[in-house]
């Protein structure tokens, strides 16, 4: 199966596919979502499942951060 961007590296494809999955996730309980209404009220298993997205998210690009932070980006230009 083909997605957007389909040569993506893998950190960047992954950070990609948990966006979308979190962004699907918040647009069905805004769509459906009554306003006087939590989201975890709602949909208590999609309110976790869009948590749980968000949490790998953060998690994922602490990992990357701190990845290229051991790594210079121009190791040519070292004083």
């Amino acid at each position: 199966m083909m997605m957007a961007g389909g040569n993506k590296p893998p950190d960047e494809a992954r950070i990609w596919l948990l966006v979308q999955i979190h962004d699907l996730l918040s647009a069905y309980l805004l769509d459906h979502c009554p306003e006087e209404q939590s989201w975890e009220d709602f949909d208590a298993d999609i309110d976790a499942l869009r948590t749980d997205v968000a949490n790998l998210r953060a998690q994922h690009l602490t990992q990357v951060a701190s990845q290229n932070a051991a790594k210079p980006s121009h190791p040519g230009n070292r004083v």
